[in-house]
């Protein structure tokens, strides 16, 4: 074998171990990711469950359920307070 070919394969190895190490960490940070991209309320929240738990499967599991939930709409509460009574006559 010539180095131009041993030097072209390796080239080849060193580009599928950077691709395969890029696969990985956007797989890890996908709830994040979801999570910035849909805007959630929680995201702060999804991102530090993600990066601390991720590693435990369930915590990645549960960062990414968490992330693809609605997040709760603002609810407006009207009071209404009764009229006042009518001056005496």
């Amino acid at each position: 074998m010539n180095n131009v070919t041993d030097t072209a394969a390796a080239g080849g190895a060193l580009g599928l171990g950077f691709g395969l190490i890029a696969l990985i960490f956007c797989m890890y940070f996908l709830p994040t990711l979801i999570a910035a991209i849909r805007r959630h309320r929680q995201f702060i929240a999804i991102a530090a469950l993600n990066v601390l738990l991720g590693w435990t499967v369930l915590g990645w599991i549960a960062s990414f359920i968490w992330s693809l939930t609605s997040p709760a709409q603002p609810q407006t509460i009207i009071v209404q307070q009764p009229a006042p009574p009518a001056p005496p006559q």
